[in-house]
């Protein structure tokens, strides 16, 4: 067991449900944080769901050890934006990606300058072998096949990882990513 175990939920909608699956059977959930004041007072699985403006006393009453963001990633920067001006000096914000097996708590910080990215989508490849009518690419009409050069992917991601503390979903996309010679080693970069 980790030593964060008293853990508070910031999100009540369909990702923070995702985010207790994941964790109410090893940690304690104190509530869940949300600013739908139409849910607040109601509960999940016997969990309240508490307004942000009591979050201060919350966290000091039950000695918190994380906030964990169960929200979209797309929403992670103002959330985190929002816990830092009601508790500035709070240093345990973190992500726990629901679609992981094992535990694991992703610190989120901006205070280096930085934040995260919350979505990258790499073309790894402009052909496509189907004929999707519906192709948004127009891959099926790419005659050659285009791959990403393996360098410039390599320096892009250096790149980013100076800008950005984490990107959160890396997506292989195209045309068609099997067809890429290069897949395996764009997957190691």
């Amino acid at each position: 067991r980790s030593r964060l175990n008293r853990l508070v939920i910031w999100g009540a909608g369909p990702s923070g449900r995702e985010v207790l699956e994941v964790l109410k059977s090893s940690y304690d959930i104190v509530c869940f944080i949300d600013n739908n004041e139409n849910i607040v007072g109601n509960d999940i699985d016997d969990i309240e769901i508490c307004s942000p403006k009591i979050l201060t006393s919350l966290v000091e009453k039950f000695n918190v050890d994380a906030i964990i963001l169960g929200v979209s990633v797309m929403l992670y920067e103002d959330v985190y934006e929002q816990i830092m001006s009601i508790l500035p000096e709070y240093d345990n914000v973190f992500y726990v990606p629901s679609y992981w097996k094992n535990i694991k708590f992703i610190k989120y910080s901006n205070k280096k300058g930085k934040s995260m990215y919350p979505f990258l989508g790499v073309e790894a490849v402009r052909a496509c072998n189907l004929k999707c009518n519906a192709c948004m690419h127009f891959s099926n009409v790419v005659e050659e096949l285009g791959e990403y050069d393996l360098g410039q992917l390599n320096s892009d991601f250096k790149r980013l990882s100076e800008i950005f503390t984490d990107i959160c979903c890396i997506r292989i996309a195209g045309g068609e990513p099997l067809l890429s010679n290069n897949l395996p080693k764009m997957i190691r970069i």
